[in-house]
């Protein structure tokens, strides 16, 4: 009997109603055709091969709106980095590389780009238990606020699976 009443609370599949194409928001991209405000992209491949380093350029690129890898910033804004598998050091390290090849200048990255790293930061976004997967709100309502104060419009997480116990 309950099986048949959530059933009856379904109300797809929906048909599809053609609508004036003029009338559908067009996408937000931020950078290239891989960041687009309110969506999640990801950037997959074996371990070693130059992620991180590129999402560095990228994020730097974002931040001055400048197209230092070829591909077009469309938006700039802050940009936030979170590293789970480098410390802070190597992060530094990457980043002044970034800033001495690309030519850029402290001032013009001040305020505008953030970076955590490091294994010891404590962000988990899922962990799985014996009752299921668990999220922290807590946690994901401080980067919501967070993100909001400080108009970031791009956040990578690097590695995601850093962040997850699942």
């Amino acid at each position: 009997m309950a099986e048949k009443q959530a059933r009856a609370e379904y109300s797809w599949p929906t048909e599809f109603e053609v609508i004036d194409p003029t009338l559908i928001p067009k996408r937000r991209w931020l950078y290239g055709k891989h960041y687009i405000r309110g969506y999640v992209s990801v950037l997959a491949s074996q371990g070693g091969i130059g992620k991180t380093s590129m999402q560095n350029v990228e994020a730097v690129s974002v931040c001055l709106g400048r197209a230092l890898l070829e591909e077009e910033v469309h938006e700039q804004c802050n940009v936030w980095v979170v590293n789970g598998e480098d410390p802070l050091e190597e992060m530094q390290r990457r980043l002044a590389a970034v800033f001495i090849h690309y030519n850029i200048k402290p001032e013009e990255i001040k305020g505008r780009l953030f970076v955590d790293a490091g294994r010891e930061l404590m962000i988990q976004f899922a962990k799985q238990t014996r009752d299921g997967i668990l999220t922290d709100e807590d946690m994901l309502e401080y980067m919501v606020k967070e993100i909001k104060e400080k108009k970031i419009g791009l956040v990578i997480i690097d590695p995601w699976v850093s962040f997850n116990d699942i």
